[in-house]
């Protein structure tokens, strides 16, 4: 058995280890900022992705604006622009909460008033400009990392805007249609990283995979990782990468629990639980390699060609009109005319029926509520199960879903039940 290295030794061997890696950090930032200033957006484009990202928050205050394309010259300041919006009462609530967590451990009070204020500047500034944008809960937590990163509201507020314009643009609907439409991608990606774990999910009843929606919506900004750190490096990720990296690093996520899902019933309740927690050991650096290791063997337009075929695989059956609204919100499908609305709207309202069918089987089988008094008078008048109510009432669900309001729908199926 070896000697232990003398204290010293030992503290000299550490200072030195530390000084390369403090050399190579230097390095790699002297090469990111000559980037910036010869506009060589493809080698910066390359450092952000490599480890360990930018490095630090002075760095990516200047890198960012850059890579997303943003002209400090012409920028302003939010209080300039900002007027009354529609979400304006619901942005206020989520400032009141924000923050938390990532202004040291004891930040003083009039700190945290001052940072929220400005927040909710810039928030209010990119919704201002853009009237066809709709805020949605968690859209704050974005902001939130942007601002502290950036530090000025002026450039938090453009950098903002572009993240929106370029990342975010299908959760900023009226509904989260176009959100669920994006996140549809996931399964046919994790079916060609892992087939069995993603058959294990779809015999579970997660094909929709909606315990990463709160992962993608806020780029793993609310509660993912612990240190805001590990969330600046996931957006370094995100902003030199396609709109699509967030769906690759959900997908990393969920291979790296490949274990525990397999081993859990394959239920949707005990799936859904164990995937609702986001693991804590997970490392940042180690999911950032996952994801690009994903995206070099099936890249976007791979992704694409198997969700199309499992679009128009039967096996599919409900999924499929999913894949073709996620291709056709990427500019991938066929244009819309009149007849392709029709489709499209012919499409939800087969989701919604079947969704009704499923409720209805659910309700007969568990004899959900006993037998229901059916109202009226005259002929037809008796009595019908809980399930047999849901299934009349799929004509209500059919119009519903038609407008694109499947979750209002189902919501009502179940509320009838």
């Amino acid at each position: 058995m070896g000697r232990r290295k003398p204290k010293k030794l030992r503290q000299f061997v550490t200072h030195c280890s530390q000084s390369v890696e403090r050399q190579k950090s230097a390095n790699k930032i002297r090469r990111i900022v000559e980037c910036v200033e010869s506009g060589d957006l493809e080698y910066l484009r390359d450092l952000c992705l490599s480890g360990e990202g930018l490095v630090s928050g002075s760095v990516r205050a200047r890198v960012w604006p850059a890579l997303l394309g943003v002209d400090l010259a012409a920028l302003e300041e939010p209080s300039t622009f900002i007027k009354e919006h529609p979400d304006t009462q619901q942005v206020d609530l989520d400032v009141r909460r924000s923050l938390y967590g990532l202004l040291g451990p004891q930040p003083r009070a009039t700190r945290v008033r001052a940072e929220r204020e400005r927040l909710s500047r810039v928030i209010n500034g990119v919704l201002s400009r853009h009237e066809t944008m709709h805020y949605y809960q968690g859209l704050h937590d974005i902001c939130s990392v942007l601002l502290l990163v950036v530090g000025s509201e002026r450039v938090a507020c453009g950098v903002a805007e572009q993240v929106c314009a370029s990342r975010l643009r299908a959760f900023l609907e009226p509904t989260l249609d176009g959100a669920l439409s994006i996140l549809a991608l996931c399964m046919p990606l994790l079916d060609l990283a892992d087939p069995t774990l993603a058959a294990f999910l779809l015999r579970a009843g997660h094909a929709d995979t909606h315990f990463a929606l709160p992962w993608v919506i806020t780029l793993f900004s609310h509660n993912c990782f612990g240190s805001i750190g590990d969330v600046e490096r996931l957006f370094d990720l995100f902003f030199a990468s396609h709109a699509l990296m967030p769906l690759y690093v959900a997908v990393a996520v969920v291979l790296w629990r490949r274990g525990e899902i397999l081993g859990s019933e394959c239920e949707f309740a005990a799936v859904h639980g164990l995937m609702a927690k986001f693991p804590a050991r997970l490392r940042c650096e180690e999911v950032v390699g996952a994801a690009r290791e994903l995206d070099r063997r099936f890249p976007p337009a791979v992704l694409f060609r198997h969700a199309e075929a499992r679009a128009s695989s039967a096996a599919e059956g409900a999924a499929a009109p999913r894949y073709r609204r996620a291709l056709r919100r990427l500019g991938l499908g066929p244009p819309r005319d009149a007849d392709t609305e029709m489709s499209a709207a012919a499409e939800r309202a087969a989701e919604g029926l079947s969704a009704a069918v499923r409720i209805g089987s659910a309700c007969r089988a568990r004899q959900v509520g006993g037998r229901i008094s059916r109202r009226g008078g005259g002929v037809g008048r008796g009595e019908e199960s809980a399930g047999d109510r849901v299934m009349r009432y799929a004509l209500f669900l059919i119009t519903a879903t038609a407008t694109g309001v499947v979750g209002f729908a189902v919501r009502e199926a179940l509320a009838w039940a």
